[in-house]
């Protein structure tokens, strides 16, 4: 017993971590946008080449992608904590 409560306090750690991971690929995601916009305007006022902005919409993609991931991890702890928990339903 005492072991299957490391586990579920394990998991649930674990997912305050996920949540924090979301919030930050989250802020993330949101720079990565302005900073598209901000080199977008540069670029059409000639201050910026357009590899710059290929490299910007490249790094957004990444961000979208990093929160994708965690939002995947967050699923998948959950996924693992119901059975400990005893939150799946038996019928």
């Amino acid at each position: 017993m005492e072991h299957h409560i490391r586990l579920v306090i394990t998991h649930v750690s674990e997912l305050e971590h996920a949540d924090a991971m979301i919030l930050l690929t989250e802020k993330a995601q949101s720079y990565r946008k302005q900073e598209l916009k901000l080199i977008g305007d540069q670029v059409e006022m000639h201050l910026k080449l357009d590899t710059q902005m290929l490299q910007s919409l490249s790094d957004l993609a990444q961000a979208k992608s990093d929160l994708l991931a965690a939002r995947v991890n967050r699923l998948l702890l959950l996924l693992q904590l119901e059975p400990l928990a005893g939150l799946t339903n038996h019928e």
